[in-house]
This record gives structure tokens, C-alpha cells and sequence, in this order.
């Protein structure tokens, strides 16, 4: 019964959400990358626009000590070809000035750019009177200094901000660069853990019911109950859970039904065999020694139509959970001795052996029912192996179990039929060729080494032969 409070996740539902949380995921790892590197980017440029700023103040302040040394040279020897020197030296300076300031960035820098840019003016124009006065080295040094060192002490305001900008900006860059690793870092992990999680909840609430369900399909046998599964907290599975427990319970509800009709119909049986047995067994004995041979052929056919009925009574009791057991102990080899010494005068093209210990093989089992598996074994030995050869039957024992064993030199299981072999009314292809029946004798020696604690396997190779091994534990 599925209860009123149960969850209704559906996976359909939950797929488009999981999709959405991962892309959520990727998205937000790449914009914080992209954030990050661009922060990364403009430090960069930055620095190289601070040092290259750095060099230009560097390079101003050596081109103008070396126009007032020149200057005063010029002043001194009057030389002239001092004077386009001179000349490219105010050129350059005017250049790599109009060039910085081009590139400034903030309105203090600019101002001390145009101040700069002031001063060296001033200075070039203080350079040019007194050389047009020709005035003396001394008064011509005396008056250049003051601009010159008013132009030099701007380019080292310039020097000292470009170079704390310069700094800032690689603080900056390694900053960034530790937040990037950071990002990454907890981005991906957290990418990781959520599909981790994902993983792990798909492989606990879809995988692990689905497989739940396959081993359920694979254990199922008609006539078991192997319990109800739940499916888990998806209605997909959820759903496949409940249509296989109902298909279940409809299987076992439908085996039962059988079971009670196969039931009624097999004790319904036993009453007109039996007046067939005894109208026959009176037949005979008022023929006597001249009874017709269709009278041995009518008496062997209702044997075998009596020994049918009792199997399928039987397999209709084990089936039903009907099956009672009288435990006691007993002598395993006693019971395949005697089951070797039925069936060994009954065929002439077989050589039926027994191999047993010289010391009894005591386990506690039902007598009778063990008579009956090592019967069951022997005689479809016999009847698969219509060429003959050997049966052979063996008890051993080890300090956990006792294992018999009857192996025949017969036709042979294909793989694909072993695993089905003991279910009820199942008989291999072909042989109903080789031996008539109802095929339930290996599904009630089954059923009774079951009911014992007991294992039965089977190996076989087609057109080689078969051994089955019954193991029953010592107790």
C-alpha cells in the first residue's frame, strides 16, 4: 500500500533544475575568470604605462642637465656647433613631455604635467636670453639654475608618483591574481562538490533502486515471495517498484491458484488409478503364467502414471509450503545404497557404482525425503543417458558438509538452460525425446535439499554428461 504522504519527485522535474544549478555554476566560474583577468589586464597596463612614464621623467631629467651643461659650454667657448645639439635636445624634451602627457591618467598628474611642461619652457626661454645677451658664464649659471632646479624638482614629483603608481598598480596585480587562484580554486571545488553530489544522489536514489530492481527480477522464481521493494524517493522508480511488486504478488496469487487446482486434479487421479491398478493386478492373476504381454505393458504405464501423480502431489505440497519433514539421524550412505540397489538390476546398458566412506555419514534429515532426492538423481541418470555407460554415485564428507554426488556419462545441459533447471514443469530441449515426464523432479529435489539447510549445482557438458552435487550441512 503506497502511503497518502509520500513524496512526488519526479525526475523529469528535478533534471532541468539540476541543469540549471550546473550552468549557473559554469556561468558564474567564467564571469569571475573574466572578472578577475580583466582586473589582471588593467594592472598590467597600468604598469607598463607607469614604467614607461618612470623612463620618460628618467630621460627628461638626464636631457636637461645635459642642456645646461651645453649650455654652459656654449656660454664659455662659443662654439657653434654646439647649437643644434642644443636644438634636438629642446626638441626631444618638448616631444617626450607632450607624449607623457598624452598618456596621463588623473587630473593631479595631468597638473603637474602642464607644470612641468611650464617650467621647462621657462627654463629653455631663460637659456635663450642669455645666450642672446652673450651673457658671462657665471651670471648666465646663476640665472639658469633657479628654473632648471624648479623643472628638475618637478620631474622628481613625477619620478616619485609614477613610481608609487606604478608600485600600486603591481599591488594591485597580485592581488588579482590572488583573488583569480582564490575563484578558481573555490569555484571549482564547489563545481566538483556539486557534482559529487549529484553523482552520489543519482547513484543512491535512481541507480541503486534500478539495480535493486534488476537483482529482484534476476532472484525472482514462480512460487517466491522475494519481498517487496521500495524504489526510492522518485516516482519513476517509485512507479517500476510498485508494478513489479504487483506483478509479483499476481504471479504468486496466480501459482497458487494452480497449485490448488493441480492438487485437486492429481488427488482426483489417485482413485481411478487405483481401480485400474487392482482391476489390472486381478486380470493377472486369474490369467496367471498365460497373461497376455499388453497386460505387463497396461501395469507398467499405470506405474509410471501413479509415480507422475505422486510428483505432482508432491510438488503441489513443497510449492504450498506444505512439505513436513521428520528430522532425525541418519546415514547418508544407507540412502544412496539403497536407492543404488533399486535402480541398478533396472537397466542393462548402464553400470551404476557407489562410492561411499567406510565410517557412516550421519546428518539429521528426513529419511524418507533424502530417498527420494538421491532417487530422483539416479533415475533421470538413467533416462538421460540412453546410451548407456556410467552412473556413478558417491558420498563424501568434509568438516562443514556432506556432499553426494551422481554423475552420468549422458546428453548434457546447454549453459543457457542450467540456470532454469529446477524450475517446475521445465524440461530441456529435447528431452522429452529421451524420457517422458512432468519435469518436476529436479524442482522438488530442490525444494527438499532447501527445506534440509542444503545447496544442489549442477556441472555439465552437452554430449559429455552431468554431475549433480547435493550438499546438506552437518549439524
Amino acid at each position: 500500500m503506497q502511503s497518502g504522504r509520500e513524496s512526488r519527485i519526479s525526475l523529469r522535474s528535478l533534471g532541468p533544475w539540476a541543469v540549471v544549478l550546473l550552468s549557473v555554476l559554469v556561468v558564474g566560474h567564467a564571469l569571475a575568470l573574466l572578472w578577475t583577468s580583466s582586473i589582471v589586464w588593467r594592472s598590467a597596463h597600468d604598469v607598463q604605462r607607469e614604467t614607461a612614464h618612470v623612463n620618460t621623467t628618467n630621460e627628461i631629467d638626464r636631457m636637461l642637465r645635459e642642456h645646461h651643461r651645453l649650455e654652459s659650454v656654449w656660454l664659455a667657448t662659443r662654439e657653434n656647433e654646439l647649437e643644434p645639439i642644443q636644438s634636438d635636445l629642446e626638441a626631444s624634451l618638448r616631444r617626450a613631455v607632450a607624449h607623457a602627457r598624452a598618456g596621463v591618467h588623473g587630473e593631479t598628474e595631468a597638473r603637474r604635467w602642464r607644470r612641468l611642461d611650464a617650467e621647462i619652457k621657462a627654463y629653455i626661454r631663460t637659456a635663450e636670453d642669455l645666450a642672446a645677451r652673450h651673457a658671462p658664464v657665471e651670471e648666465a649659471a646663476q640665472k639658469s639654475r633657479q628654473p632648471l632646479e624648479r623643472a628638475l624638482y618637478m620631474v622628481g614629483v613625477l619620478r616619485e608618483q609614477n613610481e608609487a603608481n606604478r608600485e600600486r598598480s603591481l599591488a594591485n596585480a597580485e592581488w588579482a591574481l590572488r583573488i583569480q587562484k582564490v575563484v578558481v580554486i573555490a569555484s571549482g571545488a564547489l563545481l566538483v562538490v556539486v557534482f559529487v553530489v549529484l553523482v552520489l544522489c543519482m547513484h543512491r536514489f535512481v541507480l541503486v533502486p534500478l539495480l535493486t530492481l534488476r537483482s529482484a527480477l534476476e532472484r525472482f522464481r514462480p512460487g517466491e515471495s522475494g519481498g517487496e521493494i521500495s524504489g526510492g524517493p522518485f516516482v519513476e522508480t517509485r512507479e517500476l517498484a510498485q508494478r513489479f511488486n504487483e506483478m509479483v504478488e499476481l504471479v504468486i496469487r496466480q501459482r497458487r491458484d494452480q497449485l490448488t487446482f493441480l492438487a485437486a486434479v492429481a488427488h482426483d487421479l489417485r482413485n481411478p488409478l487405483s481401480a485400474l491398478k487392482l482391476t489390472v493386478s486381478s486380470l493377472e492373476r486369474e490369467y496367471g503364467a498365460a497373461k497376455p504381454e499388453r497386460f505387463t505393458r497396461l501395469d507398467r504405464q499405470i506405474d509410471r502414471l501413479s509415480r507422475m501423480v505422486g510428483d505432482l502431489l508432491d510438488a503441489t505440497r513443497i510449492e504450498s509450503g506444505q512439505l513436513e519433514l521428520k528430522l532425525k539421524e541418519v546415514d547418508v550412505r544407507e540412502a544412496a545404497r539403497s536407492m543404488v540397489d533399486l535402480y541398478a538390476p533396472t537397466t542393462t546398458t548402464h553400470r551404476v557404482t557407489l562410492d561411499v566412506p567406510d565410517t557412516p555419514v550421519i546428518v539429521r534429515a528426513d529419511a524418507l525425503r533424502l530417498e527420494q532426492v538421491v532417487s530422483n538423481l539416479l533415475s533421470n541418470a538413467i533416462k538421460y543417458s540412453p546410451r548407456g555407460g556410467l552412473v556413478a554415485v558417491s558420498v563424501r564428507e568434509t568438516p562443514d558438509e556432506v556432499v553426494l554426488s551422481v554423475s552420468d556419462q549422458g546428453a548434457g545441459i546447454p549453459p543457457e538452460e542450467v540456470s532454469r533447471l529446477f524450475d517446475p514443469f521445465r524440461r530441456g530441449l529435447g528431452t522429452a525425446d529421451l524420457a517422458p515426464g512432468a519435469g518436476l523432479g529436479l524442482s522438488i529435489v530442490r525444494r527438499i535439499v532447501d527445506a534440509h539447510g542444503g545447496r544442489i549445482d549442477v556441472e555439465s557438458k552437452p554430449y559429455v554428461g552431468s554431475t549433480f552435487r547435493v550438499r546438506l550441512p552437518r549439524r
